[in-house]
């Protein structure tokens, strides 16, 4: 009975919102990791500046966050009334990741900020270009990926680059003095992303190590090992879907291992932690093309890029490989390599990441976040 009643009233709000007019004064952000990703700079610029709008956070727990005159949280999810509503009134809506499913408006602006370049064949797995009316890409490379993966988005994309990147530009970085603290006396600073990783049997159970053992307790003493003996210090933070219960991190003096929760508890904000970091560990991850503007070394693992190519989500490529512009690895003692490489100052792949951050950024200024509300008639 009550399932039947919410989609009464699931109905009702979306004949609402057809005949009711839009907040030209509302602007909806959302993104994976609540206040997060690309839409978080731009709600932290339009506040910074007193623009004169209200706005809307749909977020996963709207119940851990604190309402204001300005600012207002809802619940994610397509059978979120508040969700659902803020959706359909709001005059701009930016959006990394989830969406209400309600048909658009004439005169609303639903801007999906994409996930990131990635070399990864995802098509298939994200929203139908019909949602939206722009899609912010960072170049024209993008763009054709873009329309790969979204046939028919071509029309809908804007060159604008990613506001999360602006702060891998201007190093106007902030992070907790606790954890700076943790950080003093370190002489190089690695940062490891690992991209999720569903082949591992057929519960997409990556920590049970039997095809990836780089999270093994003996690879993690390897690499602790390097990171002791040249002073450094590794910050590893999973993805947001990645299991960690079964990673053994105990005996790592060097290693800082982190989940979304844990940032967000400790106020870390991860491009902040990037502008900050000296180099970074990757795999398949989009990070490596945002990453691409801090101009420091990169290394990719590769150590099972046979099963991605072959396994669910392969890639747009025929050979990935030459699109990574940085020291492969397959193992712990590569990355050891790698740590005591960059500790000695040794970078070897300087002119292959500035080829492709010409490939892949059409800007490299720090501006995305007033050229997104700029474009989009937020601000002059």
């Amino acid at each position: 009975m009550l399932k039947m009643i919410k989609k009464f009233l699931i109905k009702l709000i979306h004949f609402w919102q057809r005949k009711t007019p839009l907040c030209r004064r509302l602007v909806l952000f959302e993104s994976r990791g609540d206040l997060a990703d690309n839409s978080y700079p731009l709600f932290e610029y339009l506040l910074s500046i007193n623009a004169p709008y209200k706005y809307v956070w749909v977020v996963a727990d709207a119940s851990k966050y604190k309402n204001s005159r300005q600012v207002k949280y809802v619940s994610q999810g397509k059978t979120s009334f508040a969700a659902i509503w803020y959706f359909a009134k709001a005059k701009y809506c930016f959006y990394t990741h989830n969406y209400c499913g309600i048909e658009g408006k004439k005169g609303q602006k639903r801007i999906y900020l994409t996930h990131g370049f990635s070399y990864k064949d995802t098509k298939g797995l994200f929203f139908p270009p019909d949602f939206h009316t722009d899609i912010v890409c960072l170049s024209e490379s993008h763009k054709r990926l873009e329309e790969y993966i979204n046939p028919g988005s071509a029309q809908k994309v804007r060159i604008l680059g990613y506001p999360r990147t602006d702060v891998l530009v201007s190093k106007n970085y902030k992070l907790p003095g606790e954890f700076e603290a943790k950080l003093c006396g370190c002489s190089k600073l690695f940062i490891w992303l690992p991209t999720y990783r569903s082949h591992n049997e057929l519960q997409h159970d990556d920590s049970k190590q039997d095809r990836y053992d780089l999270l093994s307790p003996e690879s993690l003493q390897i690499i602790n090992s390097a990171l002791v003996a040249s002073n450094s210090v590794m910050v590893v933070k999973f993805h947001p879907a990645q299991q960690l219960s079964k990673i053994n991190v105990r005996g790592l003096s060097n290693v800082l291992v982190f989940s979304d929760a844990d940032f967000a508890a400790k106020g870390i904000r991860l491009y902040d932690l990037l502008a900050r970091s000296d180099a970074l560990i990757t795999d398949f991850s989009s990070v490596f093309a945002d990453y691409l503007l801090c101009d420091k070394p990169i290394a990719f693992d590769i150590s099972d890029i046979g099963i991605k190519s072959d396994g669910l989500r392969g890639f747009v490529v025929d050979d990935p490989l030459q699109y990574m512009p940085g020291v492969h690895v397959c193992d712990a003692s590569g990355i050891a390599k790698f740590i005591s490489s960059v500790s000695e100052g040794r970078d070897d792949y300087a002119q292959e990441r500035a080829n492709q951050r010409t490939a892949l950024h059409k800007y490299t200024d720090g501006n995305s976040t007033r050229r997104i509300l700029s474009c989009f008639g937020l601000i002059d």
